[in-house]
């Protein structure tokens, strides 16, 4: 049976990208919407069926926000530090949503293979969180490659569920 959840608000004080971990147990709907408390930006950040364990990125303004929480057992969320910005190359293998800060200075070749039979997507986002381009939108199982021909400060969204890898070099 599903449970509903409001947490506490907190505040945000620069507009920036907001790198979230969520975990999630149990084998019903989990849901995470981040509702800005003014009702001028609410955005729905993961809807899925099951155990998770990842990140997604949302853009953020100035404010008062809450998460909104639709989960099964149990849940938890935490926003992070970026931390470093990488460079390619960059090897990866992770299970379900990742985001990776990354700065591009020559065009990037991405090699991405994902095991599972979901939907694999994965986006350029600016410095700012804001989607900029889609790179990949398929239904795993799957092996693909694309190119990433913006350069500069950026995050890549890897939203995908399960077991994944990924190499990142410079073309």
């Amino acid at each position: 049976m599903n449970q509903q959840d409001v947490t506490d608000a907190f505040e945000i004080e620069n507009k920036a990208a907001a790198i979230i971990d969520a975990k999630h147990t149990g084998g019903g709907n989990f849901q995470v919407k981040l509702s800005d408390l003014s009702g001028r930006n609410d955005e729905q950040l993961i809807n899925t069926i099951g155990d998770y364990d990842g990140q997604v990125i949302a853009p953020i303004s100035p404010g008062k926000y809450a998460f909104e929480v639709t989960y099964s057992q149990e849940y938890s969320l935490e926003m992070v530090d970026w931390g470093e910005l990488q460079t390619a190359p960059i090897s990866l293998s992770e299970t379900d949503g990742k985001v990776i800060p990354i700065e591009i200075t020559d065009p990037l070749r991405v090699e991405l293979e994902a095991t599972e039979k979901d939907n694999v997507q994965v986006s350029l986002h600016n410095g700012l969180g804001q989607k900029v381009e889609s790179l990949a939108n398929e239904i795993g199982p799957t092996e693909t490659t694309f190119m990433i021909r913006q350069t500069g400060q950026a995050f890549l969204f890897f939203d995908l569920r399960g077991s994944w890898e990924a190499e990142i070099t410079e073309m």
